[in-house]
């Protein structure tokens, strides 16, 4: 699964490839298929294939390159190494595919493809760890998240992708959590991003973070503008495609947002967890209601214990006339987080339209959630 994942990382800061990942639970946490009609409109022009074997300190890794239109294997290639040489293989695997699909690589983009992450196993592996625990979305898993980041980065202190992993599991204490200090945790974050933009500032995975973190502190328009340079500076790196839509979603420009968010489900079979929850909230507030329910149900399913899937479900509900269901929902919550309340709610949520978040929160403030 880490394999996978640097891979769709790697060959999404590639320009001239537009990466459409597979459904993999590791990255998405299910496979949400956007409309039954997927597969007439839309269609990869390659396949990558392949399998992980590992066992005594070895590591084999098969490859194919398949064509789409006739299933034709263009390239099959097999890598028996020592499993520290696990990076070499992922090298391999990239320049494989960028030769095979004829992307002419800018001078950029060759500097980034030789940017080595990490060359300690350990790191690696400890940092996919932490990324299986912070797609959980719970305040338990993502404190389990950033123990092994902290592991990794003490393996390899450089470890870059385990420093923006950490910088992203601070935001999302400064989001979610219910005992840390909100201010606290946000200057922490401030701190780890600031540093990230000083020594990478074109990085997109860099730029998108510290998108999210103005927009929590409240600095909308600088939120929106540099959410822009994130998808300038990658335009198909994968896992940006929704942190631009929610800042504006978050800054009150609901039908950008539901624009930005229909182009990005138009363009992949696969919505991540986030895009999915932001994206049955922007139909919630735009009036959406069926398709906003159906889609919060969706989202409850793939992430069953975070606090937002109730909040998010029971908002829909409550809004589109189902007062008896968002109680349910809330009911539900309270079984699993009792502490929760309405000041909390508050806190947590950056929206610059006060009406809208008063609205919400007296909604679910009504359904149950005390103040």
């Amino acid at each position: 699964e880490g394999l996978i994942e640097d891979l769709i990382a790697r060959l999404s800061m590639v320009r001239g490839l537009t990466v459409l990942a597979a459904p993999s639970r590791f990255s998405f946490g299910g496979d949400f298929i956007r409309a039954a009609d997927a597969g007439v409109d839309f269609g990869p022009e390659f396949l990558i294939k392949g399998t992980v074997r590992r066992a005594n300190g070895k590591v084999r890794v098969t490859m194919q390159i398949v064509q789409s239109s006739d299933s034709k294997v263009l390239l099959s290639r097999s890598y028996d190494r020592e499993a520290r040489e696990i990076f070499d293989i992922q090298d391999d695997i990239a320049n494989e595919i960028i030769a095979e699909t004829q992307v002419v690589l800018t001078e950029g983009e060759v500097a980034h493809l030789g940017m080595h992450q990490t060359r300690s196993v350990q790191a690696w592996e400890f940092f996919h760890q932490g990324l299986l625990e912070h797609f959980k979305y719970t305040p338990d898993s993502n404190q389990a998240a950033r123990r092994l980041f902290r592991k990794a980065l003490e393996q390899d202190p450089n470890y870059y992708d385990a420093m923006v992993a950490d910088g992203w599991a601070l935001w999302l204490e400064a989001r979610t959590s219910l005992l840390t200090s909100l201010e606290q945790a946000l200057k922490d974050c401030r701190v780890v991003v600031d540093g990230l933009v000083i020594r990478w500032p074109d990085r997109p995975d860099t730029l998108y973070l510290d998108a999210a973190l103005l927009m929590t502190e409240g600095r909308h328009e600088e939120a929106q503008l540099r959410a822009e340079e994130a998808r300038a500076a990658g335009p198909s790196f994968l896992h940006g495609h929704g942190i631009l839509p929610l800042v504006h979603l978050y800054g009150g420009n609901l039908q950008k947002a539901l624009e930005l968010f229909q182009e990005r489900i138009r363009a992949a079979p696969v919505v991540t967890d986030n895009a999915l929850h932001y994206y049955a909230h922007c139909l919630t507030l735009m009036g959406e209601f069926e398709q906003a329910v159906m889609l919060a149900e969706e989202y409850r399913s793939r992430v069953p214990h975070t606090i937002y899937g109730f909040t998010l479900l029971a908002t829909a509900q409550a809004m589109a006339g189902q007062p008896s269901a968002a109680a349910e929902t809330i009911a539900a919550l309270r079984q699993i987080h009792p502490r929760f309340s309405i000041a909390m709610f508050r806190r947590h949520e950056p929206y610059r339209d006060l009406e809208t978040l008063n609205l919400i929160a007296e909604l679910l403030q009504t359904a149950g959630i005390p103040e």
